[in-house]
């Protein structure tokens, strides 16, 4: 957690280090940062998921499963920021 960056899972060094890694790759200072908070919501959600129902659903290849309600939150998240509406 970043009291100074305002994560919820991510820490510090990790904010800066993918900030930097995106914008080193070309990406506007701005969008590093939506999607470093979008990164950021997508864990804690997986971690709320798991605290809430004990388990996390993986096919055998470790994906999550389709049509549940953590893939379908992790999905509405994505397409949220894909449509700049966080």
């Amino acid at each position: 957690m970043s009291k100074k960056y305002g994560t919820e899972v991510m820490k510090d060094d990790e904010v800066i280090l993918f900030c930097q890694t995106a914008i080193e790759n070309g990406s506007d200072p701005e969008e590093a940062v939506a999607d470093m908070k979008m990164v950021d919501t997508l864990l804690q959600m997986e971690r709320l998921h798991l605290l809430a129902y004990g388990q996390v659903k993986r096919t055998a290849a470790g994906h999550y499963r389709k049509g549940t309600s953590l893939y379908d939150s992790l999905e509405r998240i994505i397409e949220g920021r894909i449509e700049n509406k966080f």
